[in-house]
């Protein structure tokens, strides 16, 4: 079986993606961003009166993207449509199915 196959390629959509708070369990889903396979999360850091933090999203890849590494983070990312998530200020986008 091919590794692409344990997906079922449908479009992701940001809710689709587990939103992990910082201390739990690290929960994640199975997608293919651009055709590679990776696991992929939202980190929700603690929000405290001395730190502000943000929601990024965190794409791991199975093997070593030849452009991202082995692990993508932003905090700049919107799903403008289900599969297409746009980030940071140049309008860049990976497709992502899960």
């Amino acid at each position: 079986m091919k590794k692409e196959e344990r997906f079922c390629k449908v479009p992701c959509t940001e809710a689709m993606i587990p939103v992990v708070d910082a201390g739990n369990e690290l929960e994640s889903i199975q997608v293919l961003v651009d055709d590679r396979p990776a696991i992929c999360f939202i980190d929700n850091p603690i929000v405290s009166s001395e730190s502000t933090g943000s929601e990024k999203i965190v794409i791991i890849f199975d093997e070593k993207h030849p452009r991202h590494g082995k692990t993508f983070v932003t905090k700049c990312f919107q799903f403008e449509e289900p599969g297409r998530m746009t980030w940071g200020h140049n309008g860049e986008h990976m497709r992502i199915l899960c």
